[in-house]
């Protein structure tokens, strides 16, 4: 069974532990390297895979079907290649590039009517 690892990857969220990232054909799995924590999800459950580039780092997304979400920071900019042909190969799905708005664009237009703040265009 074919599989890619990946090392010194956070668990993003309120820990920001490092861990080791193994993706296998029935479940992309996480395991800290100093604690004994880890996550399990298989790829029965997954429904996207999300790549975004924050910084000099990059994040994988992973959407579970009920709706949650699990995100892995860490990776770098040349992981992406194999990790895409991987998750087409293996798992059946496509990563799917998202572009952070970092440029200093809004996405809608700020009209001041009384004390209120109103967007409009989202």
């Amino acid at each position: 069974m074919p599989t890619v690892q990946f090392g010194n990857i956070y668990l993003s969220g309120r820990s920001r532990l490092k861990g080791i990232v193994n993706l296998e054909e029935s479940s992309v799995k996480w395991k800290a390297q100093y604690v004994s924590k880890s996550v399990v999800l298989p790829a029965t459950d997954i429904l996207n895979l999300h790549w975004t580039q924050l910084g000099q780092s990059c994040q994988l997304k992973v959407v579970l079907n009920n709706g949650t979400f699990v995100r892995l920071q860490g990776f770098r900019k040349q992981d992406f290649e194999s990790l895409s042909g991987f998750c087409q190969s293996e798992l059946s799905k496509s990563l799917e590039v998202v572009e952070m708005a970092t440029n200093g664009w809004n996405w809608g237009n700020f009209d001041f009517k009384c004390i209120f703040t109103l967007i409009e265009g989202i």
